[in-house]
């Protein structure tokens, strides 16, 4: 309501022609429209290919990606703004900006804290939405592993449940590794059980936190999935320390870890992964020739770097050109 003085002198209420709020809107309006017209104002988009560091988690990765380009394009804007002949002083234009430059970004499948090696993120909504190809797409890993030793985990960050011998496999090299990983066991498609220490859900809650919380009572608990194994293949075996490394070709969805705990029962002992590097997501990878990585920790901090690596492509056409090789073999 408004108010205006009469001829009479008596004071008479009347409804504002214009609202008070109008002005507002305006401003609103002015600040919200810088969008798109200052330098580094759209929000960028995009597929980054990541070393991840070990002891990070995945997600790790991601929110240190989007907080350290959330906050340099809110200094950007800042700066441009202040530069700028438009005043963006309203607590609404304000909340605009900070929803605005609140990123979508997310990974082509979890990657292991120990495990090191090609995290493919999507930064962007159009980006976010293709992720599922990567994540059912194939993968490549290097894997090492130690035998006589079964733990919680089926890594070597967990508890030792149980020891075996190794002695009756003396004898074994390379070649006898290599016919078991090429039996119908870990070749093709096959079942895997998902282990107990791992992000998949179960009625709405992770595997992982029923796991801690002693809440797993047999591993016939456990789901079960198919896979594909395109190749797994033992690269070194030292019989006598029970260690080796294993290269493996194989859907999204693989556990390594599990593949490797397998193979040690399929030996007639117990085995354990130590260490994980994944080498490829469908055609993304972490080679020499490839300058658009994010190699280091300290590169994830580095704003103008993440920039720099941010790659417009297809990411379904990549995942199906891997997939049609995939095929073929």
């Amino acid at each position: 309501m408004g108010f205006q003085v009469g001829c009479t002198g008596l004071i008479r209420y009347v409804t504002p022609l214009v609202s008070p709020m109008n002005g507002v809107r305006k401003r609103f309006r002015a600040a919200t429209s810088l969008q798109g017209a200052l330098p580094g104002a759209t929000p960028p988009s995009g597929i980054l290919v990541v070393n991840k560091p070990q002891n990070w988690t995945s997600f790790d990765v991601v929110n240190k990606i989007r907080s350290v380009l959330e906050k340099h394009l809110r200094q950007h804007e800042t700066a441009s703004v202040a530069a700028g002949p438009v005043e963006a002083s309203t607590k609404a234009a304000t909340r605009h900006r900070d929803r605005r430059f609140r990123l979508r970004v997310g990974h082509s499948g979890t990657l292991d804290p120990l495990a090191t090696g090609v995290l493919v993120l999507a930064v962007g909504p159009v980006y976010t939405r293709q992720l599922r190809d990567l994540q059912q797409g194939r993968k490549q890993y290097r894997a090492t592993f130690q035998l006589g030793a079964a733990t919680d985990t089926q890594d070597c960050t967990g508890q030792v449940l149980e020891r075996s011998s190794y002695e009756h496999l003396k004898e074994y090299g390379v070649d006898e590794i290599n016919r078991l990983l090429q039996s119908a066991a870990f070749t093709g498609k096959i079942m895997q059980q998902v282990p107990a220490y791992s992000a998949v859900r179960v009625q709405g809650q992770r595997l992982y936190e029923l796991a801690r919380e002693g809440r797993i009572n047999s591993i016939n608990e456990l789901p079960s999935r198919t896979i594909t194994i395109f190749e797994a293949r033992c690269e070194h075996f030292d019989s006598q320390q029970g260690t080796g490394t294993l290269f493996l070709d194989c859907s999204g969805g693989t556990y390594v870890r599990t593949l490797i705990h397998d193979m040690g029962r399929r030996l007639g002992t117990h085995a354990h992964m130590t260490s994980l590097v994944r080498l490829r997501v469908g055609s993304y990878s972490l080679d020499e020739s490839n300058e658009h990585c994010l190699r280091t920790v300290e590169e994830l901090s580095d704003p103008e770097r993440i920039l720099a690596c941010l790659q417009s492509t297809n990411v379904s056409s990549t995942t199906s050109t891997s997939s049609e090789r995939a095929a073929s073999q």
